[in-house]
């Protein structure tokens, strides 16, 4: 069951606890977990199928298909709705939500964007937020119906702050309170990845110690008694031979064997939203080599379209791409698979670590990021 905490509530589109079809006009509709789009929350997004460009607009809790989301509440009173979806175009922006079977003209929630996810709370051209009213506090059931077919949404969230925005801005980051974790060395959840790089030891400083995904999961609840409302982990990209930290990356497209698989650290971000703590993913783009850097003569020959020597990598038609930072590649190139090979080191004395100046400075001009 979905629960309330601290007057928020937050869940997944598909946490259904029912699933109601309906035909119009003698076309079958209905809602349906789907992963065509993604950047998705969860496992997938709900969407109103077949998208064929009908619209409801009357009797919509009797004749048009339904989801019901089982909630329970410890609070009454007003509680301001918001919806995160995705339109692909004016066609598919519209939905209607509601509470135990109650919903009015005013219970419409239109997309304000087409072809990105957003949050929204109101019609189109309404300065009023939607809204529900709760009388009773346990277990009520939230209702959406589909205005639009074709309507896609992936997350939901009820707020008894009028003022709340879903939408991040600057003071919505000033309010965090942010946790971070360097993930090997916080809790070893799951000790059979300990030695996936070949060079564990929890007794010597600079190799893995074991801290992994598991591990950040089982302390979420430590981690919100403490206050915290984010996490901020480690890079979670492969690393060139077992280093530790996550800050030198080898394969930008593969999860750090050590710290978990793609699944455990899909399952920590549910986790950690579920509880309403926010994820922050230390993403290090200049640690690349010298073989990253649009000024290297060897960039327009390796990284170009079509590419000489190198496959792409693409989002779709199935096309992978070979990762050009694996020990074979370091060795051929530089003569052995030192952590200096694998960060951007073409700028002089940024390796010395006893130069104040290189230290503070770090000749970031040159960086192209």
């Amino acid at each position: 069951q979905i629960s309330e905490s601290n007057g928020i509530v937050l869940f997944e589109a598909e946490s259904v606890s029912g699933n109601i079809p309906r035909t119009i006009a003698g076309t079958n509709y209905s809602w349906t977990n789907n992963t065509g789009v993604g950047g998705y929350s969860g496992s997938g997004s709900m969407v109103a199928l077949p998208n064929d460009g009908t619209t409801v607009t009357n009797s919509w809790t009797n004749t048009s298909p339904e989801l019901r989301y089982s909630v329970n509440f410890t609070n009454t009173g007003t509680y301001y709705v918001w919806l995160r979806g995705y339109a692909e175009t004016s066609e598919n922006v519209s939905v209607y939500v509601g509470l135990n079977g109650n919903s009015t003209g005013g219970s419409q929630i239109d997309l304000p964007k087409l072809g990105v996810w957003t949050w929204a709370n109101t019609a189109t051209g309404s300065a009023t937020s939607v809204s529900i009213n709760v009388t009773n506090t346990g277990t009520n059931t939230f209702q959406i119906w589909m205005r639009d077919a074709g309507f896609r949404f992936d997350r939901i969230l009820l707020t008894r702050n009028a003022n709340f925005s879903a939408e991040p801005n600057s003071d919505f980051w000033r309010n965090q309170n942010i946790y971070q974790i360097v993930t090997d060395r916080f809790f070893d959840g799951d000790s059979a990845n300990n030695n996936a790089s070949g060079n564990y030891s929890a007794s010597a400083g600079s190799s893995p110690h074991g801290g992994d995904f598991k591990g950040i999961e089982q302390k979420l609840d430590y981690i919100k008694a403490l206050g915290a409302t984010a996490i901020w982990i480690s890079p979670v990209v492969k690393n060139g031979n077992g280093d530790y930290h996550g800050y030198a990356a080898t394969d930008f497209y593969a999860v750090e064997p050590r710290f978990g698989t793609m699944n455990d650290l899909q399952r920590l971000v549910s986790e950690a939203h579920k509880r309403g703590i926010l994820v922050v993913n230390d993403v290090v783009v200049n640690h690349g080599s010298t073989w990253v850097d649009s000024a290297d003569a060897g960039w327009g020959n390796t990284f170009r379209y079509p590419p000489s020597g190198y496959t792409l990598k693409y989002n779709s038609g199935g096309k992978t791409y070979a990762s050009p930072f694996d020990n074979a590649s370091l060795t051929s190139a530089f003569g052995n698979t030192g952590l200096a090979n694998i960060f951007h080191n073409h700028c002089g004395g940024i390796l010395n670590y006893g130069d104040s100046t290189q230290v503070e400075l770090g000749e970031l001009s040159a960086l192209d990021d």
